[in-house]
């Protein structure tokens, strides 16, 4: 983690200023009990630090994005659906050889998950501050590339795909600055496991953590 804040830390105060400033234009408050009973949109963007694992080397973090929408049951719960995706590059597996046609292989490789999820949020109303707490499950498909070069092109040299469930806890925070709009942050671990028989040996941690800043709509 020391890593993640160290590479990104500058990115992430940056939003949670910006954020900040949007919310000093703030509207009047509406009580939360206007939302109960509405559906809601969230788009979220942020950075991904990846689990370390066995067999994946100089694991990088790279970007994350989400789309979800859900519905308010009451003033403290809510649940929603997301789909998203993030990723990271790792060091090539020891054992792809350069195949016919091709100069060489790329020392680095891109390890891509994209999925669908299901999740909960327990939320605290506290003025405009809405802290939450969460949790879900979802359904995942991860997509280890290995890339090369020849003299005329560059191309996939070998993949592999792993599809499997994953589960993430989530805290967060939304601050309305409209009656229906909320800006807002939030921290988020994932547990997913993939395998990659053909380049790897093993069940690789293919999760980790993110640090989120979202847009809330409520309508």
């Amino acid at each position: 983690m020391k890593l993640f804040y160290r590479k990104h830390g500058s990115a992430v105060l940056a939003a949670l200023l910006s954020l900040w400033t949007m919310a000093a234009a703030a509207q009047t408050y509406v009580e939360p009990e206007s939302r109960v009973g509405r559906p809601y949109l969230d788009v979220g963007l942020g950075w991904f630090e990846p689990q370390k694992t066995h067999h994946l080397g100089n694991q990088d973090g790279r970007g994350a994005a989400f789309l979800g929408g859900g519905y308010r049951v009451s003033p403290s719960f809510a649940w929603g659906v997301e789909v998203g995706g993030f990723g990271q590059r790792v060091d090539t597996p020891a054992g792809v050889a350069v195949p016919a046609g091709f100069r060489s292989v790329d020392t680095r490789s891109n390890l891509s998950v994209s999925g669908l999820n299901l999740n909960a949020r327990y939320i605290i109303p506290f003025d405009r501050w809405e802290p939450y707490l969460g949790a879900g499950v979802g359904w995942y498909q991860s997509d280890l590339e290995v890339r090369g070069t020849s003299f005329f092109f560059r191309d996939t040299v070998a993949e592999e795909k792993s599809n499997d469930f994953g589960a993430h806890v989530m805290a967060g925070f939304d601050y309305w600055i409209r009656h229906n709009i909320a800006l807002g942050a939030e921290v988020r671990y994932l547990r997913l496991n993939a395998r990659f028989d053909t380049l790897l040996q093993g069940t690789e941690h293919v999760g980790g953590t993110f640090l989120m800043v979202h847009y809330h709509q409520a309508f």
